[in-house]
């Protein structure tokens, strides 16, 4: 598991006011960095500008380019921390992109906790930035165990995390990045709060829970795969690490075929 700790073993002691991390007693002091809270080294796969929707601030699609997905929510000592997420994102979306397209990539291995790690910052970035949620997010409380795990200080709870869909999403079919926020149903204990984020990728779609435990036998769920297929025929593999290793998951996931259209891309 990359380490998302900010440097040095002693903690600073000290808070930074707006860090959403300022709970961990470990800032720099000063002022809020420039966070992207859906990863620059992402974004940056992107044309200069595209289309979001979805926001608490469009009402309908419109073009952005990746500055304004960003926010001063993290003070630059945590910021900086976050940094091996935001490469292992970028590495994956090549990869997952590259086999879209039709090509051939061969075998690659990332770690599970990265990516899980990496949908929890999508998520706390965009409620304190108020981009889900309006102005009245940036005043939603953060729970303490979800930045505790972002940044390396607790385990996700057992049966949480990466679960991969093997079924499409209803409202998720773009072929590059969708993003939703997962709450509990009306007739939950906990109705309304957020439990977790389903993400997609190219052919790629996700859920990371961080305090429920899902049901694997709905909407084929695969709880900490060792590692998926890419297309078919296939295209590459991709190989997930998870520590400790999850015995009862010996399978390998295929992605969706590619289409004739981009076998010949």
């Amino acid at each position: 598991m990359s380490s998302t700790k900010p440097p040095h073993a002693k903690t600073t002691g000290l808070t930074s006011l707006g860090c959403y991390a300022a709970v961990l007693g470990n800032c720099d002091g000063g002022p809020l960095s420039r966070e992207h809270y859906i990863s620059e080294k992402l974004l940056k796969r992107f044309p200069k500008t595209f289309t979001t929707e979805g926001l608490s601030w469009t009402d309908g699609p419109r073009n952005v380019s990746p500055s304004a997905l960003t926010a001063k929510v993290l003070c630059e000592r945590h910021n900086s921390a976050l940094s091996p997420l935001d490469n292992m994102i970028g590495d994956l979306y090549d990869v997952l992109a590259a086999a879209h397209a039709g090509r051939d990539v061969g075998t690659h291995v990332f770690i599970g906790a990265d990516l899980e790690r990496w949908a929890i910052k999508v998520l706390l970035g965009l409620i304190v930035s108020g981009n889900f949620f309006g102005k009245d997010g940036q005043q939603t409380p953060v729970p303490e165990r979800y930045v505790r795990i972002l940044f390396g200080e607790e385990e996700l709870p057992e049966g949480c995390g990466f679960f991969y869909i093997g079924d499409p999403v209803e409202g998720l079919d773009a072929d590059l990045l969708d993003v939703a926020i997962n709450r509990y149903p009306p007739n939950h204990p906990e109705a309304g709060s957020i439990f977790g984020i389903t993400i997609r990728l190219p052919s790629f779609q996700f859920v990371t829970t961080v305090t429920c435990r899902l049901q694997v036998d709905k909407q084929r769920l695969y709880y900490r795969p060792r590692g998926f297929q890419l297309g078919e025929p296939e295209r590459g593999r991709v190989g997930l690490i998870w520590r400790p290793p999850v015995p009862n998951i010996g399978l390998v996931l295929k992605m969706p075929p590619i289409s004739s259209k981009q076998e010949g891309a």
